[in-house]
């Protein structure tokens, strides 16, 4: 003799709750997925910290020049071979915000007075390593 399947008319509280029980096992293992995959993924929005910034035109940058991206956290460092150089805002000791001080040309941070030069060079501790850099590319470059 086989076992009829439960109906709508015929479905026993112990299959209800199975069937939503089921139900539900499967809505959380998709959101838990979602979350995992979301976290997972990388955050690059245009013009915000971890996407791709629009600086402007090369021109714009004379070399020697050090310009402040608040939106994306770092300065961009123009250095004197025309080359580009981003430098994140923080300092590797504390994580502290360094300002730039445009009369002794120089990254001094406020919590310890670490100092880096333009092109992220550690020169007075206890920060024990140089600033973390990044590449800069252009449009043409692409």
């Amino acid at each position: 003799m086989t076992k009829q399947k439960p109906t709508p008319e015929n479905l026993s509280r112990r299959d209800f709750l199975k069937l939503g029980g089921a139900v539900l096992g499967g809505a959380l293992t998709l959101e838990f997925g979602g979350v995992v995959l979301r976290y997972m993924a990388p955050r690059l929005i245009e013009g915000q910290f971890g996407g791709i910034i629009t600086a402007g035109a090369v021109e714009d940058f004379p070399p020697g020049t050090v310009t402040h991206f608040p939106e994306g956290r770092f300065y961009l460092s123009r250095l004197p071979d025309g080359g580009f150089l981003a430098l994140y805002q923080r300092c590797t000791h504390l994580g502290c915000a360094v300002p730039w001080d445009q009369e002794t040309r120089k990254f001094v941070c406020p919590c310890h007075n670490s100092q880096f030069t333009a092109e992220g060079d550690l020169l007075n501790p206890p920060d024990r390593a140089p600033w973390i850099c990044s590449a800069c590319f252009s449009r043409r470059d692409w």
